[in-house]
């Protein structure tokens, strides 16, 4: 049997909750959309690699939601070194997000 990779998705800024389970995931998803203008400091306590999600692209694409800091939050993951950012396909000027980071 091939070996599973875990992803574990953080949605508040719980730090206990997540060092109990790092050791048996192999990455996280870092919902910047749930945990707010925290997320920074979540992700920086992170032991293993931490996938910066935006999920609100998708509810503010479908006119459900609002970009908190703009497109910003979509960069600032690669400013801080992230080498995977999720966005979602159909959000609302997907190309201009892609051009910036």
């Amino acid at each position: 049997m091939s070996k599973v990779t875990l992803c574990a998705s953080i949605t508040t800024t719980d730090i206990a909750a997540v060092k109990k389970i790092e050791p048996i995931v192999d990455l996280f998803e870092v919902r910047i959309d749930l945990i707010g203008d925290s997320w920074t400091e979540v992700a920086r306590q992170l032991k293993k690699r931490g996938l910066p999600v935006t999920g609100w692209l998708k509810r503010a694409a479908n006119g459900k939601g609002t970009r908190p800091g703009g497109l910003s939050v979509c960069c600032k993951p690669v400013e801080l070194g992230a080498k995977i950012v999720d966005i979602e396909y159909n959000a609302k000027n997907v190309e201009n997000i892609i051009r910036l980071i």
